[in-house]
């Protein structure tokens, strides 16, 4: 009887150890990487994934008659998956609305850039928001006329 129990419990123990020696070893030996870290694989925290925006609208702009009067907004767009992503970028101001779709590979960078006429918008301070996928950014832009003197009138907007 204690022969039967000594038996009974080395099988537990030998079945105990496989089951666990194949589940220690199974996720391990199921994931191959040539890199040291999992930094070097970009597998880091997942919500550092995805489409970062960043947008630049030149400063101010001074009416001159020589100039072409455009005032221009790049939506520089940056794609941290791994894959193909199709990213919609809008622009918005009061008098202006565009959309652009920019197709980015994994780990790629392009630009997309809104011309606005500036004589549309007229003289002072104005507002426009650009968005892509989940992101929004939002700047003001003051358009600055002429006086009699074709000097900067910078009157009719409020200093930032």
């Amino acid at each position: 009887m204690i022969r039967t129990h000594a038996v009974r419990l080395t099988v537990a123990l030998v079945l105990f150890g496989t089951v666990v020696g194949a589940t220690s070893i199974g996720p391990t030996g199921s994931q191959f990487s040539d890199a040291k870290s999992l930094e070097d694989n970009n597998l880091g925290a997942a919500d550092n994934w995805g489409i970062e925006l960043a947008v630049d609208d030149g400063g101010d702009l001074q009416l001159t008659e020589n100039s072409s009067n455009n005032l221009e907004i790049t939506a520089t767009l940056s794609n941290e998956y791994r894959y193909t992503e199709a990213v919609m970028v809008e622009f918005e101001t009061k008098n202006k609305s565009e959309n652009q779709e920019v197709i980015l590979e994994g780990g790629e960078t392009d630009s997309v850039t809104f011309t606005v006429d500036a004589d549309e918008l007229g003289t002072g301070e104005h507002l426009y928001v650009v968005t892509a996928a989940d992101k929004e950014a939002e700047g003001v832009v003051a358009v600055i006329g002429n006086d009699e003197n074709g000097n900067a009138d910078s009157s009719d907007y409020n200093e930032r």
